[in-house]
């Protein structure tokens, strides 16, 4: 468990399994995270360790429509009383580790995966066109959560760093709360060859790579 009862994050580097079951393909999948999990974690963080801050207070509310979470003033309130009950806090933990605005199912041998705590892995290729709108809202959330860990990292969170966050925030929810995760299409990606520092065994199987350009879909 990386919640506690005050809803502060105790390890970044620990997840909870993802809610969902894998698709059906020829090749192994996994879920990749557009807005990096760690820089999400961070930005939770600083908030919720300055809970107290009214700015704060008003944009772990917009983090908490952001991730579905029911009655986040409620949960507020038992974050702030030390009472976050376990099930409220692996609740916590599971949305805040998986939102599923934020998640694309696709090949787990990439050559393009960022696999870094601070790059956006954005998609435009094989999306819908509410999917490329939802991409473009999660890029401004990406944007102002780098600006807000960079301003908060280390320090003291100011209310004005706050509250840009959190208008941000209100900003892509609507528009982000309607998305669900993207699930495997082919559609999206093409083949690549394997990296230079690829084992022996990872030279024998498929590598992929996000397709470029803005090619959109009717549906998926």
């Amino acid at each position: 468990m990386s919640i506690d009862a005050r809803g502060c994050c105790s390890d970044k580097n620990v997840r909870p399994p993802a809610p969902w079951k894998k698709s059906d393909a020829k090749i192994n999948l996994t879920w990749h995270h557009l807005i990096p999990y760690a820089m999400m974690f961070d930005c939770w963080e600083a908030l919720a360790r300055n809970q107290k801050l009214g700015k704060c207070q008003v944009a772990l509310q917009s983090y908490l429509r952001l991730v579905k979470a029911e009655n986040p003033r409620a949960i507020l309130r038992s974050m702030e009383a030390g009472s976050l009950s376990f099930a409220a806090q692996e609740d916590l933990w599971r949305r805040l580790a998986w939102p599923a605005w934020n998640i694309v199912e696709g090949p787990s041998k990439r050559t393009d995966d960022p696999k870094d705590n601070h790059s956006l892995d954005e998609f435009t290729s094989g999306l819908t066109i509410s999917e490329f709108n939802r991409q473009r809202k999660i890029k401004d959330l990406f944007l102002a959560i780098r600006i807000f860990n960079e301003a908060s990292g280390g320090g003291p969170v100011s209310e004005n760093a706050a509250q840009g966050v959190a208008n941000v925030m209100n900003n892509a929810e609507r528009t982000l709360v309607a998305g669900d995760v993207i699930r495997y299409r082919p559609i999206m990606w093409a083949e690549s060859k394997p990296p230079l520092n690829a084992s022996l065994d990872d030279q024998k199987v498929k590598w992929w790579k996000k397709k470029s350009g803005s090619k959109f879909i009717d549906r998926p």
